[in-house]
């Protein structure tokens, strides 16, 4: 009835902010991968903790539409595996002084990869 159809729109519309909230932080991460290359130490870290934290927020908004939708992803768990494996390398790569490149153009790559995705949910 009518309580049904409007829990349905609810859903459908709750997922729309989602899926712009994660489009919104994939975007702003992959930015800030701009910021990486140019800074090349000074504050790279900062910016991989910024860049981080967009994952992170991607990362549970993910989770709020696996509860909403029963188990739909709007993104593959093993997408965050990947980010943060490749985070954490970097992270590894700034505190020990060793360069820095293969990390940031990997980590470039899968944010684009993922913006791709996340654009294609509308």
């Amino acid at each position: 009835g009518i309580v049904g159809g409007q829990a349905i729109a609810f859903r459908n519309e709750f997922r729309s902010v989602l899926v712009h909230r994660m489009q919104t932080e994939c975007a702003d991460a992959l930015e800030l991968t701009d910021d990486l290359s140019r800074t090349a130490g000074a504050n790279s870290a900062a910016t991989l903790g910024r860049i981080r934290s967009h994952v992170y927020a991607m990362e549970t908004i993910n989770q709020l539409n696996v509860g909403l939708r029963a188990g739909d992803y709007l993104v593959p768990p093993e997408t965050f595996a990947a980010l943060y494996t490749t985070l954490d390398g970097y992270s590894d790569k700034l505190i020990t002084g060793m360069q820095t490149g293969d990390q940031q153009t990997t980590l470039t790559a899968q944010l684009e990869a993922m913006l791709v995705v996340v654009q294609a949910l509308e």
